[in-house]
């Protein structure tokens, strides 16, 4: 027998209307499309996610929060190709009680 651990990952959907908010920036558009090309080039970064947006179209794409804030907060070194950037599980916690999800 052997004695597996899971662990409850929460999953965050946001609209860009609530990323104005909860990162205090005017205008997300370019840093949302900027997102989605990155995610787009490197669709095994954030491979903790199956999905990292939803919807059918740009107006009403909801985008999932943890790898957005991750993005949100190295995106320079990220496009920049830098790999001292990771996106692990300790990541995920960080954010997690940053964000208080």
């Amino acid at each position: 027998m052997q004695l597996i651990e899971s662990k409850k990952v929460s999953q965050a959907w946001v609209y860009p209307e609530q990323v104005k908010e909860i990162f205090n920036y005017k205008d997300p558009s370019k840093k949302l499309r900027a997102f989605r090309e990155f995610v787009e080039s490197h669709p095994h970064y954030y491979k903790w996610f199956k999905q990292c947006w939803l919807g059918k179209s740009i107006k009403d794409f909801q985008y999932a929060f943890i790898p957005l804030a991750h993005f949100w907060e190295n995106q320079s070194l990220l496009e920049a190709g830098s790999r001292s950037i990771k996106f692990d599980l300790s990541e995920i916690e960080r954010i997690r009680i940053t964000y208080g999800l």
